[in-house]
């Protein structure tokens, strides 16, 4: 899997093909950056927005499997995981591989939100318990968000390395595709093997205006930031997925007597 560097070092080098005096400034004028912010983009040491990466990747019109490279090799070495510190936030680099298997398998989310609980001990044999899978993909997890630096081993079982999982918004990823598509298998199964008080499946239709969509969409993040906020707790019993699909996603853990 290309690197989003390579890539646009590889289109310099094309255009230099063409014209030996084609220069990395004009390079960066095209792309809309200002020299000294592409060299450093190009060392890996600034990282490209959001907005600014699809406004290059069009300009270049880089399209297919080369754009989801760009995209995700970007994310993964920039934006997932960030690790907040005072009011900064330190980013680690994700091979990108790794990033594309942790973001698409819901287990890595699940394992890593039952670290948060006070009432799961960390072990292979209590992550196969509690997300019901088996005892090797367990393991499989644990050594895989390892090898991605989210958690490191403790003489009781793992902790997590990073405060915070964050994936883009907005941005077409394969990784987040996959994702999506296996939540949607998933809540199919939980609709029919839970108990109605178990879980909260609701939707509705409205008439409005595609002019209002972006603000459609920012009300929706406001509610998951407010329903995160007010919800999530390091003394509950039960990690949960919200699609706006409300199932957990682990089996109940039982509390230990003080």
């Amino acid at each position: 899997m290309a690197n989003y560097t390579d890539i646009l070092r590889d289109q310099f080098e094309l255009r230099r093909a063409k014209n030996r005096r084609y220069s990395l400034r004009a390079y960066s004028r095209f792309l809309g950056l200002d020299p000294g912010s592409l060299s450093s983009i190009l060392r890996g040491k600034r990282a490209l927005s959001a907005v600014r990466a699809e406004q290059i990747l069009g300009r270049l019109q880089i399209d297919g499997t080369e754009r989801e490279d760009f995209l995700n090799s970007l994310w993964a070495q920039h934006f997932l995981p960030s690790v907040k510190s005072g009011r900064r936030t330190q980013s680690k680099a994700l091979d990108s591989l790794l990033y594309e298997t942790i973001v698409s398998e819901w287990e890595y989310a699940s394992a890593l939100c039952l670290l948060d609980l006070k009432t799961f001990k960390p072990s292979t044999q209590s992550l196969q318990k509690a997300l019901g899978i088996s005892r090797q993909r367990a393991a499989t997890v644990w050594l895989t968000l390892e090898a991605a630096g989210l958690i490191r081993p403790t003489g009781n079982g793992y902790l997590k390395a990073a405060p915070s999982f964050h994936t883009t918004e907005d941005v077409r990823s394969r990784a987040l595709v996959r994702s999506h598509q296996n939540d949607l298998r998933r809540a199919t199964r939980r609709l029919k093997d839970l108990d109605v008080l178990e879980r909260d499946f609701s939707s509705i239709t409205i008439a409005g205006s595609t002019k209002q969509l972006a603000e459609m969409k920012g009300m929706i993040r406001e509610f998951r930031r407010q329903f995160e906020a007010r919800f999530e707790n390091i003394n509950g019993d039960a990690v949960f997925h919200l699609g706006l699909q409300l199932f957990p996603t682990t089996r109940r853990l039982k509390r230990e007597k003080s």
